[in-house]
């Protein structure tokens, strides 16, 4: 995890200091579209700065959605993103470790919900 901090913080870093909006979410990143490359490019040196020239290349998701149409002056609205994710297309597969993942998740949030009190 150290290391992949690290790796995260050289990204964030570089975007930051040209001041242009990165966001990291988990062990991935989202930028502009028009950035993708240089993101993909930054990733990729910083992997190997970090684990002394070994190279992984890092290859860019290919998907890009198109957000222009809920955003006002630039700026996402992000308050109505829900029906975006539960309106994604059918063809976006997942794996068998993120749906057993997805499944234990859902059980846990129906816990903090309907949570069971055991008396000792």
């Amino acid at each position: 995890m150290n290391i992949d901090g690290r790796i995260a913080s050289k990204v964030i870093n570089h975007f930051t200091d040209k001041n242009e909006p990165i966001l990291c979410v988990h062990d991935s990143f989202i930028c502009r579209e028009q950035f993708k490359d240089e993101l993909t490019e930054t990733m990729n040196k910083a992997i190997r700065e970090e684990l002394q020239d070994y190279q992984i290349r890092i290859d860019p998701n290919k998907e890009v959605t198109d957000l222009k149409d809920r955003t006002h002056n630039g700026i996402l609205n992000v308050t109505n993103m829900r029906d975006l994710l539960l309106n994604r297309p059918s063809d976006a597969r997942r794996t068998e470790g993120y749906l057993t993942r997805w499944e234990e998740h859902k059980y846990w949030l129906h816990m903090i919900e309907n949570p069971i009190y055991l008396q000792i």
